[in-house]
């Protein structure tokens, strides 16, 4: 079972990305009776980049993090649990080491502070934390 905190190496692009499982499993009833999770992914800052400055991460807060880096709110998505297990299980999700509690707690707060998130994301998190 995936838990909040869990990381998944995800394709976004021509590269895996490291994404972080931010709520689930729940049921999102707009969604139907399915179970969905949240997940957010971090990117590496560049110079000049105009990132979100809501979450930045330092390097080593997490091991796959070696650069200082931020989380992509407004790239938020939310993915039905089966669709979930099953990219894991056919090996095109990867799992890796999961966030520290600190960790999990700082990006939470972010989500609810990020101007960049949905709408639809930001009312999920006041229904269900």
């Amino acid at each position: 079972m995936i838990v909040i905190g869990d990381t998944l190496h995800i394709p976004s692009g021509q590269n895996k990305h490291l994404f972080v499982v931010i709520l689930g499993p729940i049921v999102i009833e707009s969604r139907g009776k399915i179970k969905q999770y949240i997940l957010v992914n971090f990117s590496s800052i560049k110079p000049d980049d105009g990132h979100d400055t809501t979450c930045e991460i330092q390097p080593g807060e997490h091991p796959n993090i070696t650069r200082l880096s931020y989380v992509v709110y407004r790239k938020a998505d939310i993915k039905r649990e089966d669709d979930l297990m099953k990219a894991i299980s056919q090996k095109n999700y990867t799992q890796s080491t999961p966030c520290s509690k600190e960790l999990v707690n700082k990006i939470l707060q972010g989500a609810k502070q990020s101007k960049l998130i949905s709408r639809e994301i930001k009312k999920i998190f006041q229904d269900n934390i």
